[in-house]
């Protein structure tokens, strides 16, 4: 969401007051300062998807003075901001100062808060196999709450507790590959 000029500053103090009070758990914050943010007007980012064997790519821009939180991924996945400048909140209540290109396999299970400082280009990769449903990957990958993730765990443990393990290794599952040169 972009925050007009005049009162970019004020809000910003405020949300951020109101984030760093250190009586309330940190995942109650971030899903509190997502509804209020949700309050405020919205600015849509393009986003571009690409499809591939066995992977799913989302490229988002996001304007600078935005304020944006991601929904907790399901799965780990592949994290690449390819240009821009942001601040960055986790759960396990940190700030991080993010510019220019980083990568990281994000754990599943995590909500970010982010400020956007400079326009920012952030691509995620998503492993995905031939059963999965993606009529809509967003809902396929991601969970809006920790609730939610958590219900969907608890969901999974039951399908796995329950399953052959031929049938186990069709959940998709992030894979790292390591190269050595010829």
């Amino acid at each position: 969401m972009k925050l007009s000029e005049i009162s970019r500053k004020k809000s910003l103090a405020r949300i951020v007051s109101g984030f760093m009070n250190m009586d309330v758990p940190v995942k109650e914050r971030i899903e509190s300062l997502e509804r209020y943010l949700c309050t405020l007007p919205q600015q849509e980012a393009p986003v571009e998807e690409l499809w591939g064997k066995d992977v799913y790519v989302r490229e988002l821009i996001i304007p600078a003075g935005s304020f944006v939180i991601g929904r907790i991924h399901k799965y780990d996945h592949v994290s690449i901001m390819i240009e821009g400048e942001l601040l960055m909140w986790t759960e396990f209540d940190e700030t991080i100062h993010l510019s220019g290109y980083n990568k990281v396999i994000a754990k599943a299970g995590i909500k970010r808060v982010g400020y956007v400082l400079q326009e920012t280009k952030w691509i995620t990769a998503h492993g995905v196999t031939e059963t999965d449903n993606f009529k809509n990957p967003v809902e396929a990958l991601t969970v809006a709450t920790y609730g939610e993730y958590s219900t969907f765990k608890d969901a999974e443990m039951v399908c796995i507790e329950g399953n052959s393990i031929e049938q186990n290794l069709s959940l998709p599952v992030s894979k790292s590959v390591s190269r050595t040169p010829d």
